[in-house]
């Protein structure tokens, strides 16, 4: 009988993809922005916001994707089933490939959501991430200086990691497989 190797979690290397990578992609040696000089603290802060309502939507279509339409006893089963790396002949293949295929497509869906949000604003994911580092300061103060901008990230990320913590627990419900 051949023993599979449980999968690690499926949200690390989705973060990496969706924040890692990012930073990995902006060109060192490229100096010149794509955006405008229109573009100030407060306007991205209203990306910012944009963007991680966005995210919060996207983790809300994750958790319901894995739990949406299953009871307790055959949701567990399948995802045992989904996390397991099985053979081509293996039946239940059809599972993993089902939720594997809805999660890919959430994450096309809304990454494509993530690039119309940069279009609108004039920046690319590179563009932002250059920003950011150019003007921290001048960010910072803004978010000093409107507690209520900074309230609203703060939820926001607070709800992101709750539900980043909820698809963790639906797919890796005994943290199995976690890396150690």
């Amino acid at each position: 009988m051949e023993r599979h190797k449980p999968m690690k979690s499926l949200v690390r290397p989705w973060l990496f993809r969706a924040m890692i990578l990012p930073l990995l992609m902006v060109s060192v040696g490229s100096t010149t922005p794509a955006w405008n000089d229109e573009v100030t603290v407060e306007v991205y802060g209203q990306m910012t916001l944009k963007l991680m309502e966005l995210s919060l939507q996207e983790w809300q279509e994750r958790v319901s994707a894995i739990d949406q339409n299953t009871d307790g006893r055959k949701k567990r089963k399948l995802i045992q089933k989904w996390r397991q790396n099985v053979t081509a002949a293996d039946q239940d293949t059809d599972d993993r490939r089902k939720w594997t295929l809805k999660l890919e497509d959430i994450t096309r869906r809304n990454q494509s959501r993530r690039d119309e949000v940069h279009r609108q604003y004039g920046m690319s994911a590179k563009d932002e991430l250059r920003y950011v580092s150019e003007h921290a300061s001048e960010i910072d103060s803004y978010l000093e200086d409107n507690p209520e901008v900074k309230e609203s990230i703060q939820s926001l990320k607070r709800n992101i990691n709750i539900l980043i913590e909820q698809f963790e627990a639906l797919v890796n419900p005994r943290g199995e497989g976690a890396p150690q």
